[in-house]
């Protein structure tokens, strides 16, 4: 999950001088490149640790997971109803 959150909350520093519904997409699109540097990684925690080398090549499900969380909570700023 980390993977994912950290870019988004880099980026969300970064950006703390826009309103939300402008910073949020490239918040967003700092999650989903979180999540394709996972595919170069090997797990080493949660339950894809098991799979070692084998992780290689696959986006961390933690990472997805988060990454899916900030996009509907885009959706959900950007249709303007309430979290």
């Amino acid at each position: 999950m980390i993977d994912a959150l950290a870019p988004a909350a880099r980026k969300a520093n970064e950006l703390s001088h826009l309103p939300l519904t402008e910073s949020m997409p490239l918040i967003v699109e700092a999650a989903k490149q979180g999540v394709e540097a996972t595919k170069s990684m090997i797990a080493t925690t949660g339950k894809a640790k098991t799979l070692g080398e084998r992780s290689l090549g696959y986006p961390d499900p933690g990472a997805i997971s988060m990454s899916l969380i900030l996009e509907f909570m885009e959706a959900s700023i950007l249709e303007g109803e309430p979290a």
